[in-house]
């Protein structure tokens, strides 16, 4: 890719807006399924230029491990399992979502359209 062509292509911020925008009409009754993974694959796959964008992916990536974390049964072993994994992958995220929203002076809500997307 020649540095023209990375300067037209869309963000991981920019994907992440899109995003939360997209939530938004969902809670409004507006589900599109294709659109949604879409938009995840898009964000996945661009560009990492600034602090936003990578706060964008952080923070999004934690509504979703908090959202699986919510709905996942209790683990059958007293040494975790899936559920005890999630968990700890949604409290790393949450603290790298922290330290990235203090850095860059942005609510992650900026983003996911809600502090809390679970619901």
């Amino acid at each position: 890719m020649t540095g023209e062509t990375d300067a037209l292509e869309a963000t991981a911020a920019e994907y992440g807006l899109a995003l939360g925008a997209h939530v938004g009409s969902i809670k409004r009754g507006q589900d599109d399924p294709d659109l949604s993974r879409s938009l995840v694959s898009r964000m996945v796959a661009a560009p990492v230029r600034t602090l936003a964008d990578l706060l964008a992916l952080v923070a999004w990536a934690e509504a979703m491990a908090s959202s699986a974390f919510a709905v996942l049964p209790e683990d059958e072993t007293p040494f975790g399992g899936p559920r005890a994994m999630t968990g700890c992958a949604a409290a790393l995220l949450a603290r790298a979502r922290q330290s990235l929203e203090a850095e860059t002076g942005i609510a992650p809500e900026v983003f996911t359209g809600s502090p809390d997307i679970s619901n």
